[in-house]
C-alpha cells in the first residue's frame, strides 16, 4: 500500500514539474519576442529623434570648423592632422562620406553623425545578450536622453566616440563568452576607433584597466557572494551550432597579434594621411602631451568637480538615479554588472576631476550610467514579479508601471523642448557656443535671394568679425568672400558685410550706398553686432520694416 501510494505522487510531481518547466519556456520564448518588438520601437523613436527636422538649428560654431577641415581634404586629399586640434583624423573621412552622398551642406553633416547615435542606441540593446533586459532598459533611456539627442544632431566628434566606446564593450563581453577572433575584432576596431578620434581615448581605457584591477581584487581578497538576476548568458546557444563552431575560430595569441597590428597599421594610415603627411605619425603621440596641457590648464572651459552632477540633476534623470544607486548595486550584481558599475563611477569620476569640461562630454558618463540604470529597472520589475524582498514591492507593481509611463513621458518632453523649441536658448548649460537665430535667420536671406539669382553666388562677401565661426564655412563656396577690420577692409560695391557691435562707426564711415541694417548676433556669450545687405539685391528677401543705412558718396576702398 505505501509503495503504491507512492507511485502516484511521484509521477505527479514529475508531471507538475514537466507542465511548470514548459510554462516557463513559454513565458521566456513570449518575454524574448515582446523584448524584441520593444527594442525595434526604441530604435524606431531613437531615428525619429534624432532624424526629425535635422537643420533647424544654425551651424554651430564647432561645426563649421569641423566643415572647413573637410573642404580642406577635398582640396588636398587627405586629412593633415595636428595635435593642437584635439581631434583625430577618423570622423572627419566619415563626413567626407557624407558629403560625397549627400553634396556639402549641413544637413550632410549632421545626418552620419545622426545615424551613428542611433548605432549607439543599437549597441547597447545589442548588449542584452550579456545583460538581459537591463539592456533594453538602458537603451530606451539613451534614446530618448536629452543630452543623446541633442549631441546626436551636431556634426561633432563625440556620437562617434562613444559608438566606438560601446564596439569594445560589446567584443569584450563577447569574448569572455567566447574567445573568437570575431570578438579580437571588435575589441581591436573599438580600441583603435576612439584613438583615431579623439585624444581622451585613455580616460576611457584607463578607467576600464582600473575597473577590472579592482574586480580582481574583489575576486581574491574579498569575494563577494552576489549572483546577477538571471544567468550569465541571456541568449541560449543552439547546441548544433556549438558542435559546428571549430577549434580554430578560438583566438590564439598569432590572432590577437595579427589583429591588434592591423589595426594599429589602420590607424596609422589614417593619421599619416596614407603616409602622405609623415609627421602625422609622431604628432599622434604628440597630441597626448599637448592635450594633457589643455585639460588642466586655462582653456576657457574649467568647469567645478560639481558641472557633471548638476547637468544630470537639470537633464538626465535616470543617469542621476545610477549614479547614486551605483555604489549600492554593486554589492547585488554579478561580475559583468560589478565592471560596468566601476566604470560608471569611474568615469564619472575622472571626468569630474579634470577641470576642461565642455557639456558634450556628458555623453561620455551617460551610456555606463543608463546600463546601471537598467540594472536597477531590472532589479525591481524582478522583486516586484516574483514577490521577493519587501513584501510592499510586489503591491506597488500596478501604480509603479504608470509612474514609470509618466516618468518616460516627461523625458521625451524635456528631450521634444530642447531639440526642437529652445534649441538656441542660451540659459540651457547644454546649448554651448551655439550660433542664434538671428544669424540663421540672415543665411536663409541669403540663401533664397541665391536660390531665385544662382548667379548671385559671386556677390562680395566681407567678414569683419573677430571670431568669426562657422561663418567661413558657410561661405566657403562664394568666390568673392574676403576677411579685414572695420577699418581697414575692402567695402566697394560689397554686398553683404558682417561687423562686430564695436566697429559700427569704424565700418559705416567706410561703407557707401543703401543696405538693410540687420541686429546680428552671432553666437550665445559674443558681442552683439550687425549684417549690412545691400538694398537693391535683397529687397524681395528682407522684410520691408527693417532699418535701412545709407550713405551717399564713393565707397572708401
Amino acid at each position: 500500500m505505501t509503495q503504491r501510494s507512492k507511485l502516484p505522487a511521484t509521477g505527479t510531481t514529475a508531471e507538475t514539474s514537466s507542465a511548470k518547466s514548459v510554462g516557463e519556456q513559454i513565458k521566456s520564448v513570449l518575454r524574448d519576442i515582446s523584448l524584441d518588438w520593444l527594442v525595434i520601437a526604441i530604435l524606431i523613436a531613437a531615428y525619429v529623434l534624432r532624424m526629425w527636422h535635422l537643420e533647424i538649428k544654425p551651424p554651430h560654431f564647432d561645426e563649421g570648423i569641423n566643415g572647413h577641415f573637410v573642404a580642406k581634404m577635398w582640396r588636398d586629399g587627405f586629412y593633415k592632422y595636428d595635435p593642437t586640434n584635439f581631434h583625430g583624423p577618423l570622423y572627419f573621412y566619415f563626413l567626407q562620406l557624407s558629403e560625397l552622398i549627400f553634396g556639402r551642406g549641413i544637413f550632410a553633416s549632421r545626418f552620419i553623425t545622426s545615424i551613428i547615435s542611433v548605432g549607439c542606441v543599437m549597441l547597447m540593446a545589442a548588449h542584452r545578450r550579456f545583460l538581459g533586459a537591463a539592456a533594453v532598459w538602458a537603451s530606451l533611456a539613451l534614446a530618448i536622453s536629452v543630452g543623446a539627442v541633442f549631441y546626436g544632431r551636431y556634426a561633432i566628434h563625440e556620437s562617434l566616440f562613444i559608438f566606438c566606446q560601446l564596439l569594445f564593450s560589446y567584443g569584450f563581453f563577447l569574448y569572455r563568452e567566447k574567445q573568437t577572433r570575431f570578438a579580437v575584432g571588435l575589441m581591436s576596431a573599438g580600441f583603435f576607433g576612439t584613438v583615431t578620434l579623439k585624444e581622451t581615448f585613455f580616460i576611457f581605457f584607463g578607467t576600464w584597466l582600473i575597473a577590472l584591477f579592482c574586480l580582481y581584487i574583489e575576486r581574491k581578497y574579498i569575494k563577494l557572494k552576489a549572483q546577477d538576476l538571471e544567468p550569465e548568458t541571456f541568449i541560449e546557444e543552439n547546441p548544433e551550432d556549438d558542435a559546428e563552431e571549430k577549434e580554430s575560430e578560438v583566438a590564439t595569441p598569432t590572432d590577437w597579434l595579427l589583429i591588434f597590428s592591423l589595426g594599429a597599421l589602420g590607424a596609422v594610415i589614417f593619421f599619416t594621411g596614407a603616409f602622405l603627411h609623415q609627421q602625422g605619425f609622431w604628432d599622434m603621440f604628440a597630441a597626448l602631451k599637448v592635450w594633457t596641457k589643455t585639460g588642466t590648464g586655462n582653456s576657457g572651459h574649467e568647469k567645478p568637480f560639481i558641472y557633471w552632477f548638476d547637468l544630470l540633476v537639470r537633464y538626465e534623470w535616470p543617469a542621476l538615479a545610477a549614479l547614486v544607486l551605483t555604489p549600492i548595486l554593486f554589492f547585488f550584481v554579478g561580475s559583468r554588472r560589478r565592471l560596468l558599475c566601476l566604470v560608471a563611477f569611474g568615469t564619472w569620476l575622472a571626468y569630474s576631476i579634470i577641470p576642461y569640461k565642455t557639456p558634450w562630454l556628458i555623453l561620455n558618463l551617460l551610456w555606463p550610467l543608463l546600463f546601471v540604470f537598467g540594472f536597477a529597472m531590472e532589479k525591481l520589475t524582478h522583486l516586484m514579479r516574483y514577490r521577493r524582498g519587501p513584501f510592499f514591492l510586489f503591491y506597488m507593481r500596478w501604480p509603479v508601471y504608470p509612474i514609470l509611463t509618466v516618468a518616460i513621458l516627461v523625458g521625451v518632453d524635456r528631450t521634444l523642448r530642447l531639440n526642437f523649441i529652445d534649441f538656441t536658448n542660451e540659459r540651457e548649460p547644454y546649448v554651448y557656443v551655439q550660433s542664434t537665430m538671428q544669424m540663421k535667420r540672415v543665411m536663409d536671406y541669403i540663401s533664397e535671394r541665391v536660390k531665385t539669382a544662382p548667379e548671385d553666388l559671386n556677390m562680395k562677401v566681407v567678414i569683419t568679425v573677430r571670431d568669426p565661426w562657422p561663418l567661413p564655412w558657410i561661405f566657403s563656396l562664394y568666390p568673392n568672400l574676403s576677411f579685414g577690420k572695420p577699418d581697414a577692409g575692402d567695402f566697394a560695391n560689397a554686398h553683404v558685410v558682417f561687423a562686430d557691435g564695436s566697429g559700427r562707426e569704424q565700418l559705416e564711415s567706410r561703407l557707401h550706398g543703401r543696405y538693410y541694417r540687420l541686429p546680428f548676433a552671432l553666437r550665445d556669450s559674443y558681442e552683439r553686432g550687425f549684417v549690412y545687405l545691400a538694398f537693391d539685391k535683397f529687397n524681395a528677401v528682407v522684410p520691408s520694416d527693417s532699418e535701412v543705412f545709407e550713405k551717399s558718396g564713393e565707397a572708401t576702398p
